[in-house]
């Protein structure tokens, strides 16, 4: 489950909530990992990447140290297919967030 407001996106792994916000920081990190760019980052969703998924997550989540350790067991609980879910939405609120925002309202059923 994910919730996307204004940049900001929670979801859940395991139990555990995660925000998810639009930074210069994350969008920039996520860009020099996979040298295409966004689309590159969006295709190793589809993969299914483990490794790929867990680095999109931590850097939208500004997590570090353990706080990524606790990320990865999480994924390996609910599985890389939901964290890579998550991790896809994500970048599709980064690549156009008032699409992304407009999907969220209706899939609630938001008048």
């Amino acid at each position: 489950m994910s919730r996307v407001s204004k940049g900001v996106m929670t979801i859940t792994l395991n139990d555990n909530e995660y925000t998810l916000k639009a930074t210069i920081a994350a969008i920039e990190a996520i860009e020099n990992r996979f040298q295409g760019g966004m689309v590159a980052a969006a295709q190793a969703c589809v993969k299914l990447s483990f490794q790929d998924a867990a680095y999109i997550l931590s850097k939208a989540a500004s997590l570090k140290g353990e706080d990524v350790k606790r990320l990865k067991q999480d994924i390996l609980v609910d599985g890389v297919q939901a964290a890579a879910e998550h991790a896809a939405d994500y970048l599709q609120m980064l690549i156009n967030p008032e699409e992304a925002e407009a999907e969220e309202g209706d899939a609630s059923g938001e008048e």
